[in-house]
């Protein structure tokens, strides 16, 4: 268990304490509401002393629609995420 910072729908930091090298494969499961988990494959993009950096690089499509509103509630910046959703969308 640890505790998520600055996530967003492209990625997130990690607050812990285990050493979890560049570029490791990792599956996240995020419990914003206990009914609604969020399953996220990322990759360790960033290490610091307290925690690492996340890359989202895989999410089903009810993970991902919660996350999106989840970051849009959260931040108050409902255009901003639309926008970012729009780009990601153009990736696939």
């Amino acid at each position: 268990m640890c505790k998520t910072d600055n996530l967003s729908i492209q990625g997130m930091y990690l607050k812990t304490k285990y050493d979890i090298p560049l570029n490791t494969h990792v599956n996240v499961t995020v419990y914003y509401s206990i009914q609604s988990p969020i399953n996220i494959s990322a990759r360790v993009v960033r290490k610091e002393a307290n925690g690492v950096g996340l890359e989202i690089n895989n999410l089903n499509h009810k993970s991902f629609v919660l996350l999106r509103d989840i970051v849009a509630e959260k931040s108050g910046a409902s255009g901003k995420v639309l926008q970012e959703t729009h780009e990601m969308l153009r990736c696939l």
